[in-house]
């Protein structure tokens, strides 16, 4: 199969060159925006993750605190609930995240 135009053969075989090389230029493109979306969406759950559970473990060990305070009969009700306070939010930030991340692997399913 011969494509000629009236300039002779090389300008038909520059075209589809540039053809070619601008297609493969502009898939690269997207794949490489694409991966980058990506990244950046996994980036974003991890940090949420990361500091959900930090912030939750360091909850976690004044909880700690709050159980060597009940034996305490000098410490009042409402000290107490301000001890167990944080530690019932974090149970809930993990709660919610997890139930995030349930509900992503679930649609990754489907």
């Amino acid at each position: 199969m011969s494509w000629t135009f009236a300039g002779g053969g090389k300008s038909v075989a520059r075209l589809i060159g540039v053809i070619v090389g601008g297609s493969i230029g502009l898939a690269t493109a997207a794949l490489g925006h694409a991966v980058a979306w990506f990244q950046h969406k996994s980036s974003r759950a991890f940090d949420l993750r990361q500091m959900v559970y930090v912030e939750a473990a360091a909850s976690m060990a004044k909880g700690l605190e709050f159980f060597s305070s009940v034996t305490r009969l000098d410490i009042g009700e409402a000290e107490l609930a301000a001890l167990i306070y944080p530690t019932s939010i974090a149970m809930y930030k993990i709660h919610v995240v997890a139930r995030l991340q349930q509900s992503r692997r679930c649609q990754m399913r489907t």
